[in-house]
């Protein structure tokens, strides 16, 4: 509906006999509904997990913090290995590779 910038389309039977229409708005009513099922589904088995054992929420402040700071320690070693020695065009997207996590070697 949103591609082809359609407000309503018609419901019909199986003879072709219009029996109704589905709004936009009902559309997104129902893409809105079904987004909020999946997260809730997704939260459920983390907060059973959390409620099992109660010690890892206290760790979870602590894991984001390494992530972040391990994050910021990568890009400080790409920035100063691009300041040091000049970099061609192939280098420089195997380093941005390796910052982001894409590539090892």
């Amino acid at each position: 509906m949103n591609n082809e910038n359609l407000q309503a389309l018609p419901v019909t039977d199986r003879n072709g006999v219009m029996i109704g229409i589905i709004t936009i708005d009902d559309v997104l009513n129902l893409l809105e509904e079904r987004i909020a099922l999946r997260i809730d589904n997704i939260a459920a088995p983390f907060i059973v997990t959390l409620q099992q054992i109660a010690m890892l929420a206290i760790f979870i402040p602590v894991i984001l913090g390494m992530s972040g700071n391990s994050g910021i320690q990568s890009l400080s070693v790409g920035i100063r290995k691009m300041t040091k020695n000049p970099l061609n065009t192939k280098d420089r997207w195997q380093l941005l590779g390796k910052v982001v996590g894409l590539t090892t070697n």
